[in-house]
């Protein structure tokens, strides 16, 4: 790699980590979203009359509750889970934008080398 190289590499890796920061973005406003839905699909169970939740005690009333949201559950878990990985990325190409920072400082450093 010489250093238009790593130049070029630079510039592209600065736009990679924005679309990976934008996908991260995207994911975590969804999944604020899905709790949001998830607050109101348990606001109405609780209040239905005659709704599926009626145990004895707190403690049936809440597992019920979780058996009725279950689904919503799940698909809050999957977003968390594809910010997780997103994140990986993101840090991941950080890592190399800083990686190519260091490549062109040490271009500019040292004159002689003219490949690395």
């Amino acid at each position: 790699m010489n250093a238009q190289e790593a130049a070029v590499a630079l510039t592209q890796g600065a736009h990679h980590i924005l679309t990976a920061e934008k996908e991260v973005l995207v994911l975590e406003d969804r999944r604020r979203e899905l709790l949001l839905e998830l607050q109101l699909t348990e606001a109405g169970l609780l209040t239905q009359a005659d709704g599926p939740i009626n145990g004895k005690n707190a403690e049936i009333r809440a597992a019920q509750l979780l058996q009725e949201t279950a689904p919503e559950r799940i698909q809050i878990n999957e977003f968390e889970r594809e910010i997780a990985r997103k994140r990986c990325e993101l840090t991941f190409r950080q890592n190399m934008f800083k990686s190519y920072q260091a490549i062109l400082a040490l271009f500019a450093a040292r004159p002689d080398i003219t490949k690395i």
